[in-house]
């Protein structure tokens, strides 16, 4: 558990979230087959969202899913609804969960965009939005949070922020 530093701004969560993410993913190095990032892969402004982030950080195939969209504009090709940048490269599926909702899948490293698309199908559970990985990460930290809040303790590894992890050292 860490105390975030940076706001979020859109466009830019990977500056705010590797500073958790980086040491995790430093410990799991060789013991993870593919990460699913709740955020965006290349469908980004960037091309380079968190789960580009993630799996470049690891060496790891890595899979955006987030739940609004960023970047891109929608196209139906047959069936499938997808995203395209600006020179029409496709950069993300979109999935309709049973509940209505949509997801937006999208590679992050190491994987297509048809591969990522069908990983993550297989991981939808009925009536879930997310994908199982993502749906049981949020709702631990949801829990937690909770937990942190009703009591004021927060668990080992917490961390406060320092001079050196403000805005001002990305923005001037």
């Amino acid at each position: 558990m860490r105390i975030v530093c940076i706001p979020y701004i859109p466009g830019l969560l990977a500056f705010r979230e590797m500073a958790v993410l980086g040491p995790i993913i430093a410990r799991l190095r060789n013991q993870v087959d593919l990460y699913v990032v709740d955020g965006h892969g290349i469908a980004h402004p960037r091309r380079f969202g968190i789960a580009s982030h993630v799996g470049v950080v690891s060496d790891t195939p890595s899979i955006g899913v987030a739940k609004k969209r960023l970047y891109g504009k929608e196209i139906a090709e047959g069936p499938l609804r997808l995203l395209v940048g600006d020179n029409g490269e496709k950069i993300a599926a979109i999935i309709e969960s049973s509940r209505g909702k949509e997801i937006y899948v999208s590679p992050g490293h190491r994987i297509s965009l048809d591969s990522a698309v069908r990983l993550v199908k297989s991981m939808l559970k009925p009536g879930s939005r997310l994908p199982e990985p993502t749906r049981i990460a949020d709702a631990v930290s949801k829990r937690i949070r909770r937990e942190v809040k009703r009591t004021g303790i927060a668990r080992p590894g917490f961390i406060e922020c320092s001079s050196s992890m403000s805005l001002d050292r990305f923005f001037g």
